[in-house]
């Protein structure tokens, strides 16, 4: 990379269809931040790479967004990797199918599962890094874990079944809701959507008629997760309840809408009790585990109970990512303790991790027996904080894959760092130090 001038910020794109940005300011430079694969370009062999594997051919496969992702890696003579081959005929083809040509390339450049992956297809990249992880072990070498995942920017693949949607690249417009007519009554609940918390706002008539529905979706992908909201509201009215059929393509989003409704419902005892007043719950007392699906695998936890309370939460297992996934834990866990349920927000940046951590404890709870439409709807409310005044050597707008990956490779580069991204709250993260604050 050629000398910068430490005043000039460095702009780098990728091409290929898909556009990344990195502001570098202070003077230190993103070496090798950012992949540029070439349109089209098919990476030659590579005979004569030279490596510490032992030489043979090794298969391994994992789960992408439409089914197993293979990867068949063939190691040279001089225990490089020479080639590699990635099969992933269930993927979208213009999104996680054409992305395995760039994925190629990448592995060949990197001798590792250290790539970058490619924005728009996190679902495909991931399957391919840990199925070329495994093989690379099987071939005697040891797994890297990714820098950063990216935590919200799924594929934009609407091939049934749609197990993701992609990132709210801009905030969808929260629907306003209908003035509440004369004794009737107001119920706001929430559910974990794709990209953030979805908020349902029921219009509740005194005869328990719900008139209208207004559905904040401000974080989910404008042209699925959003665009899903008027029918789900629709949905919402005529099934007078949670159960409705949801929005084929907006599986996630559809059930947010749902966990908001029922929570809602939920929170009316004759009159909404406020949203920071926990509901009662009672549990059978004891400590109970459950598990979920986190971004890198499953996510355990141990949940004790007293008789009316959550006394503690651990995390038994987890593979998520120190810094990018795991913050979710020590910011949810109190939450989640002190609200007495799983009602609380999730964490920016981290989504499938609080996601996986949700559920996990949703699961131990039901095992206690509890009251699971209380125990989903209860939450605890955060004022917003001061403002903040921050200065880096590297600051970073977007926190989509070549935004984090940038952000890695600056902080392990020594450069302290923000990464500034839009959500539902104005979100700065610090890396190096790592805290993270929603003013």
């Amino acid at each position: 990379m050629k000398e910068t001038n430490k005043n000039t910020p460095v702009v780098k794109g990728v091409v290929a269809g898909v556009v990344s940005l990195a502001m570098v300011f202070g003077g230190q430079a993103l070496e090798n931040a950012i992949s540029i694969p070439v349109n089209g370009a098919t990476a030659p062999a590579l005979k004569d790479a030279e490596g510490s594997l032992t030489p043979g051919n090794y298969v391994a496969s994992q789960q992408g967004f439409g089914g197993d992702v293979t990867v068949n890696l063939t190691v040279g003579e001089k225990g490089g990797i020479a080639d590699v081959t990635l099969e992933g005929a269930g993927e979208t083809p213009e999104i996680g199918g054409a992305a395995l040509d760039t994925l190629r390339t990448q592995i060949l450049e990197a001798q590792s599962a250290d790539i970058d992956g490619v924005a728009g297809a996190s679902l495909t990249t991931g399957a391919v890094k840990a199925a070329l992880n495994a093989a690379i072990v099987e071939a005697g070498g040891e797994a890297v874990e990714a820098e950063a995942p990216v935590e919200e920017e799924a594929p934009a693949e609407e091939a049934a079944p749609a197990e993701e949607e992609a990132p709210a690249e801009e905030a969808a417009p929260a629907e306003e809701a209908a003035p509440a007519a004369e004794g009737a009554a107001t119920l706001t609940g929430k559910g974990a959507g794709f990209g953030g918390d979805v908020v349902v706002t029921l219009t509740v008539a005194e005869d328990g008629t719900i008139t209208d529905v207004a559905i904040d979706a401000a974080n989910e992908t404008p042209t699925i997760g959003g665009a899903a909201v008027e029918e789900l509201a629709a949905q919402v009215i005529a099934a007078q309840g949670p159960e409705i059929d949801g929005v084929a393509g907006a599986s996630l989003t559809s059930g947010a809408v749902k966990e908001a409704v029922a929570a809602a419902l939920a929170s009316a005892n004759g009159e909404a009790a406020p949203a920071e007043e926990a509901a009662a719950l009672t549990y059978t007392a004891g400590t109970y585990n459950g598990t979920a699906e986190g971004y890198n695998g499953p996510v355990e936890v141990a949940v004790t109970f007293s008789e009316d309370a959550i006394t503690s939460i651990e995390v038994v297992d987890s593979k998520e990512t120190n810094h990018v996934g795991t913050p979710a834990y020590e910011i949810m866990i109190p939450d989640m303790i002190a609200a007495n349920g799983s009602g609380v927000d999730a964490v920016s940046g981290a989504t499938f991790t609080s996601r996986g951590l949700r559920m996990a404890v949703n699961a131990a709870a039901e095992q206690a027996g509890a009251n699971m439409d209380l125990f989903k709807a209860n939450t605890v409310a955060h004022e917003a904080q001061a403002d903040i005044e921050a200065t880096a050597d590297v600051i970073i707008v977007g926190a989509g894959g070549a935004g984090m990956g940038a952000a890695a490779q600056a902080a392990q580069n020594g450069a302290s760092v923000i990464v500034m991204r839009r959500t539902l709250r104005s979100v700065v993260t610090l890396l190096y130090p790592a805290v993270s604050t929603s003013p």
